[in-house]
């Protein structure tokens, strides 16, 4: 296991969050689920976090990432 070191701490923090469009609707199929993968990427690089999977269903999308401990998880959504 490979640790990542801020200036007090090492840590190894990854969450696992799931999003659902309301009703779990089919609303992430095509050029829609394309921009919501280039929005993660685009947000995970602006603020340093390390996107581990994601992947874009029609109905959901699951995303496993990894940040400072620093940032809550409420904070990372």
């Amino acid at each position: 296991m490979v640790l990542q070191a801020s200036a007090h701490a090492r840590h190894d923090l990854k969450y696992h969050f799931v999003w659902c469009p309301k009703y779990r609707r089919l609303a992430l199929k095509g050029n829609i689920g394309k921009y919501v993968l280039r929005v993660i990427y685009e947000v995970a690089e602006r603020y340093d976090f390390t996107v581990m999977e994601v992947a874009v269903m029609p109905d959901h999308v699951h995303l496993f990432i990894s940040a400072l401990p620093d940032v809550s998880p409420a904070a990372l959504i």
